[in-house]
């Protein structure tokens, strides 16, 4: 590789003193180093060098899920998926400040329900991959795939989610198909990760790779509890229970105030303590063991806007 060498050029104009409007000529100086400007090996080296280490710095999993983890495929079809109910709103006038059943836009909203072939299932996902007419037009909202805030029925028995979909046009006459899946997985019991002795401290890491402190502070709205920010490297719907131990051994009574995730793992964690954490300590995690992945596709096919059979 040439290199590319640094040229300093300095002109110099003397005009004080010219006599008869005659000017001086110009000076020119050409220093020449021989250091090279950039050196690409020496660069490459220092990224590579410094990649890992960045990386583990985000706290996200380097680890790409594939189909080949999946352990079984199932199919609901009706009567174990149905419609619960619908909302539908079309004559919505903002500028006339006309809300129809309380909505000040038109909408189409649905409510499903899956009846689980085993009970209390640890769902991790829910994903709509098609919601179609009779006319064939698609009613899935754009990057709205995943399912927000599914809910379990109390016996454990059936899942339910509410989808809003977008407004049909008004030559659709009913639904040609509704489908999608479910995720959850199954384990073979527990175990522990225990994150050693540490400081309680902003960037205080563990012994575990994935695992440290982001932040220790007080909210301004709540002055009475202190809140620690975890970084974490743990499967969706993996975690169990979680146990903080001050020096001495002693557990500490804490509460969980918030968690942020990916569809595959959760990247942080937050607890609260009223007044302040120990200076030093210990958190352990329990989570699933053996874990596999399943999926539950559902499916309804040529049903009316209301959620009935034809």
């Amino acid at each position: 590789m040439k290199c590319i060498y640094i040229l300093e050029v300095f002109l110099i104009a003397f005009t004080v003193g010219c006599i008869k409007e005659k000017k001086e000529s110009l000076k020119t100086s050409i220093l020449i180093s021989r250091e090279p400007f950039f050196n690409h090996k020496k660069e490459v080296t220092l990224v590579e060098s410094n990649f890992q280490s960045r990386i583990n710095n985000l706290s996200f999993s380097q680890e790409t899920p594939t189909t080949s983890d999946v352990k079984s495929e199932l199919v609901l079809e009706p009567p174990d998926v149905k419609i619960g109910g619908v909302r539908l709103v079309f004559g919505a006038d903002k500028q006339r400040k006309i809300s129809p059943i309380y909505s000040s836009s038109n909408e189409y909203e649905i409510c499903m329900i899956l009846e689980l072939p085993e009970p209390n299932l640890t769902i991790t996902n829910i994903y709509m991959e098609k919601a179609v007419t009779d006319t064939n037009e698609s009613i899935l909202p754009a990057k709205r795939e995943r399912v927000p805030f599914p809910k379990m029925s109390s016996d454990g028995q059936a899942v339910y989610f509410n989808l809003k979909l977008n407004l049909p046009d008004e030559n659709t006459k009913s639904l040609a198909e509704l489908s999608g899946k479910v995720e959850y997985i199954k384990s073979k019991g527990t175990k522990k990760i225990n994150l050693g002795l540490m400081d309680f401290k902003k960037g205080a890491t563990s012994d575990i790779e994935g695992f440290s402190i982001k932040n220790i502070y007080t909210s301004s709205y709540d002055k009475e509890h202190t809140r620690m920010k975890l970084g974490a490297d743990i499967d969706i719907g993996s975690l169990k229970s979680v146990k903080f131990l001050n020096e001495d051994g002693k557990e500490i009574e804490i509460k969980k105030s918030g968690k942020t995730s990916t569809s595959e793992k959760i990247i942080f964690l937050e607890y609260k303590i009223e007044g302040k954490f120990p200076r030093r300590g210990q958190i352990i995690f329990e989570v699933l063991d053996n874990v596999t992945k399943h999926i539950l596709r559902f499916k309804m096919k040529n049903i009316s806007l209301f959620g009935r059979p034809l």
